[in-house]
């Protein structure tokens, strides 16, 4: 069961998470999923994270990069690429995982960047619990982390 998600466990809600993972890494030199990070690969610290509080978990990337994700991976996630031509950023990795959950009829789906290896263990449980009751019945609802800083707009749950 995920953890922090009190609010779903007696009901028919679920929750899918994708880690938006589609970015360039210009900055870094390419492929930053696949940077290493304490002894293993930075997508790989997310996912140690995101995969406990979510029902099932995607990988949004760019498909040159699913072969070599897949062979470290092999079955264990779906892979989501981007549905929209151009390079318009992490919004075309929500969008095609809005896609992805929809078509598995999903309440929410959680999104969580590829390069944010420190997201609290309980992220998924403190959105549920700052949603309005009634928000999966209507259209569209989205909630985003944040701090007394600054939103953090590719964490969010919709």
């Amino acid at each position: 069961m995920r953890r922090g998600a009190s609010r779903l466990q007696n009901s028919r809600m679920s929750v899918l998470g994708a880690i938006i993972a589609g970015g360039k890494g210009e900055r870094l030199g390419g492929d930053k999923p696949l940077a290493p990070f304490r002894g293993r690969t930075l997508i790989e610290a997310v996912i140690e994270r995101a995969a406990p509080q979510v029902d099932a978990l995607a990988l949004n990337v760019i498909a040159t990069r699913v072969p070599r994700l897949r062979e470290l991976f092999r079955d264990r996630f779906e892979f989501v690429c981007d549905t929209e031509a151009g390079d318009i950023g992490p919004l075309a990795g929500i969008l095609a995982s809005l896609l992805w959950a929809k078509g598995h009829d999903a309440t929410w789906l959680a999104t969580f960047p590829a390069d944010t290896p420190f997201l609290p263990r309980d992220l998924v449980g403190q959105l549920l619990e700052s949603a309005p009751a009634a928000a999966p019945t209507r259209k569209a609802s989205c909630m985003t982390a944040s701090s007394l800083r600054s939103t953090a707009r590719v964490i969010a749950s919709t």
